[in-house]
């Protein structure tokens, strides 16, 4: 008989992350924890443990000085988009948002957008069988990126730093797991619309689309102690990237040559929204809206000359911009179940 095997998809095994207090402070009320349902680019800690060896006069030609200069860790959450998870991932990373009564419609529940900072956390990865749990606090989300394609679900991927150094817990604190049991978002319930050469006007050609929200952060601030003394989030970015049926040349001309004939000295901008539901009616509807008002755009590649013949397509990628005296560079409007503003802080 050979040792115990453990499979890598045990039922306890749980991916959760809540808000934190205060600095110093890890969250651990159960009830705090959101529990993610998890993809295959969801990972453990990812540990940065520096350690250095050095030779010193004496000790001949041999190594006998080692110590540790810092450990660190990060982590990534991915998944299907399902309504509260993805509010509560976006409104962590974007760090802002409010309820219905801001939203511009309804049926949605929350409006979303960008603030200065990211919000404080608490990231916890188990699995008891094995007998790890681990826990990064004073972590931040650096990153959330949106896949939508033909046929699939949303699928949300969340990139996150830990603070201090990870901390292992006592197999006894593994907590119990509740899921959010609604549907994700479907790309095939959706609609998207996409301004370059005139108004934004709905695109069924739309085949796939990919939005990520980066803060750039300084995660390099160390004192005392082997983690982090804090991460200072430093520039935001959001970028797309569209994959559309070729139809006509109207948009290559106007992004290239801005109507005319030669090359336009000038960038080109445009918008972009998406809404996309659950595939559900009545109460169980629920809703998502993703905008950007205004986006700099970059030359459209199309896969043409292929010998072997295929169905022409065209990519599209952009910046977002914010507008020279305007609000938000983007926003999201979501219908959830949550009962509570994000503004709160109770999510």
């Amino acid at each position: 008989m050979t040792a115990t095997a453990y499979v890598s998809n045990d039922g306890n095994d749980y991916a959760a992350l809540a808000p934190q207090s205060a600095v110093g402070t890890p969250t651990t009320a159960t009830s705090a924890f959101t529990f993610f349902r998890w993809l295959d680019d969801t990972t453990g800690v990812d540990h940065d443990r520096v350690q250095t060896t050095e030779r010193e006069g004496g000790d001949g030609q041999d190594m006998a000085l080692a110590y540790i200069e810092h450990h660190t860790g990060k982590t990534t959450v991915g998944g299907y988009a399902r309504p509260d998870a993805l509010a509560k991932l976006l409104a962590w990373c974007f760090g802002i948002g409010t309820m219905s009564s801001a939203a511009s419609t309804l049926p949605y529940t929350h409006l979303i957008w960008p603030a200065d900072q990211a919000r404080l956390m608490t990231w916890e990865g188990a699995a008891p069988k094995q007998t790890i749990i681990e826990q990064l606090m004073d972590s931040k989300i650096s990153e959330v990126k949106m896949e939508a394609e033909h046929g699939k679900p949303l699928k949300v991927t969340a990139a996150i730093t830990g603070g201090d150094s990870p901390r292992q817990l006592n197999v006894a604190s593994a907590k119990t797991v509740t899921l959010e049991t609604e549907d994700p978002f479907y790309f095939n319930t959706g609609s998207y619309a996409l301004a370059i050469s005139g108004a934004l006007a709905g695109n069924d050609g739309v085949t796939k689309w990919t939005c990520t929200f980066t803060r750039e952060q300084d995660d390099g601030v160390f004192g005392v102690g082997y983690g982090r003394k804090a991460i200072t989030d430093l520039n935001r970015t959001v970028t797309l990237d569209v994959t559309r049926k070729y139809e006509s040349a109207a948009d290559h001309n106007a992004v290239l040559y801005a109507g005319g004939t030669v090359g336009a000295p000038t960038v080109a901008t445009g918008a972009w929204s998406s809404f996309m539901t659950n595939g559900k009616s009545g109460s169980a509807l629920r809703t998502f809206r993703f905008d950007i008002p205004l986006m700099v755009l970059s030359p459209l590649q199309r896969n043409v000359y292929e010998p072997d013949g295929q169905t022409v397509y065209e990519d599209l990628s952009a910046v977002a911009l914010k507008a020279r005296g305007g609000t938000h560079l983007a926003w999201a409007q979501l219908q959830t179940s949550i009962p509570t503003a994000i503004a709160s802080g109770l999510l």
